[in-house]
């Protein structure tokens, strides 16, 4: 019971900081939206999708085996594992940023690709520092200093877009300027808040144990972000395609109701993998996984029960009417965040064992046959298909992650 409390305060700070973090790139796009002209924030949501797909790269490489390696194999030198891996993310990041600082300057001024890319240049090393710093805090069991963070660079962030907007000074490139300032600022707060050792992290056989670690972990966490972000991009391009735009407007719609909980999903994953790690011993490791079902599928159950009785009134007031013929869809498509729970916590699960090969081998056996069900689903019944495909691969991929988190305990036994 003392360990359900301890997660429930836990998770309350880590759902703050997760929401802060939300609510700022929600709060920055509607912003830019209003403020610049359409041709301006479509270059800058083409910028900022292509730094999200990196930043998704980043994540497999740097933050994903931080919640691994860090209250494992480097619990007892943290901080100086830590040191490390902020040498290496500016190591890495810089040589990126140079290439797109030479793409840019190839570009010439006369683009209007050239300033947003050199703002990314410059700004993205920063941004990627304090998603790294966040992820830290987790490890040391703080995410009330992750949701400390996540309070001042949503203040810091939305001043300084208020102030560039008063001043005519927004735009594309300088909106990635009040980010990487921003997130330069909490950012070395954050560093000035965790354990780092700089001094004993500048051992290159250090650094050079931790790049070959990560590397071997985190390829196969990059091939299963490519796997796992890839599939819902196809669908809306097959909707489109075959449906029309008003499909595809329909499907997001519908999709929306459920992004509140895959946001907790998210913040809840950043608790769990350290606390896996923690508990290996068969008994206590298996008891956290069982409390981890309970709680992930739990609130998408309530999210769906909820959100099914009360369909239209919800369409009615998220879109004024609009929609409204697919509100009776949320029963269908509200399924999938419970099974979707399911391969999150098999996911962490297989992660906190060092194992993310295992989670890779998963995808690609259930992705190839999602994507074939769901396309063929959509093409024979449009936005309904679309509904009941995403449902039934969210189903499909919880029998296989249980499977593969099955058969891989009981060998490791």
């Amino acid at each position: 019971m003392g360990k359900v409390k301890r997660w429930l305060k836990k998770g309350c700070w880590a759902l703050l900081d997760r929401g802060l973090f939300g609510l700022s790139n929600f709060a920055l796009n509607v912003l830019l939206a209003r403020w610049l002209p359409p041709h301006d924030y479509g270059v800058f949501t083409l910028f900022y999708s292509l730094f999200w797909l990196f930043g998704a790269f980043h994540t497999a490489l740097f933050v994903e085996p931080l919640l691994v390696f860090g209250p494992g194999q480097y619990q007892d030198r943290f901080p100086a594992y830590l040191g490390s891996l902020v040498y290496s993310h500016f190591s890495f990041t810089f040589c990126t940023s140079g290439i797109c600082l030479t793409a840019a300057l190839m570009l010439g001024q006369t683009s209007v690709l050239m300033a947003p890319l050199i703002g990314i240049a410059v700004s993205g090393p920063f941004i990627l520092l304090l998603w790294l710093m966040r992820q830290a805090c987790y490890v040391q069991t703080l995410p009330e200093s992750a949701a400390i963070a996540g309070s001042l660079y949503t203040c810091l962030m939305l001043f300084g877009m208020y102030g560039m907007h008063q001043y005519h000074w927004l735009s594309t490139a300088s909106a990635f300027y009040v980010m990487g300032i921003s997130s330069l600022v909490v950012g070395g707060w954050l560093t000035m808040q965790l354990p780092i050792d700089f001094h004993k992290a500048a051992d290159t056989k250090l650094i050079s144990s931790v790049a070959q670690q990560h590397w071997h972990f985190g390829r196969w966490s990059s091939a299963t972000q490519l796997l796992m972000i890839a599939p819902d991009n196809i669908y809306y391009l097959a909707l489109s395609t075959w449906g029309g735009l008003e499909a595809t407007a329909a499907l997001k719609a519908l999709s929306n109701l459920n992004m509140p909980i895959a946001r907790v999903n998210i913040a809840l994953t950043s608790l769990l993998v350290p606390e896996l790690v923690k508990t290996r011993g068969p008994t206590q490791f298996l008891h956290t996984v069982r409390i981890a079902l309970l709680c992930f599928v739990l609130g998408p159950t309530l999210s769906w029960l909820c959100l099914g009785l009360m369909n239209q009134s919800i369409i009615q007031w998220l879109y004024q009417g609009n929609y409204q013929d697919n509100a009776s869809l949320i029963w269908v498509i509200g399924i999938s965040p419970i099974f979707r729970s399911i391969v999150v916590v098999f996911n962490a699960t297989l992660r906190s064992l060092e194992l993310p090969q295992k989670v890779f081998q998963a995808f690609c056996l259930f992705t190839p046959i999602n994507l074939i069900l769901t396309i063929s689903l959509i093409w024979a019944y449009g936005v309904f298909g679309a509904v009941l495909g995403i449902t039934l691969s969210a189903v499909l991929g919880s029998i296989v992650m249980t499977y593969f988190f099955v058969r891989t305990y009981k060998l490791s036994q």
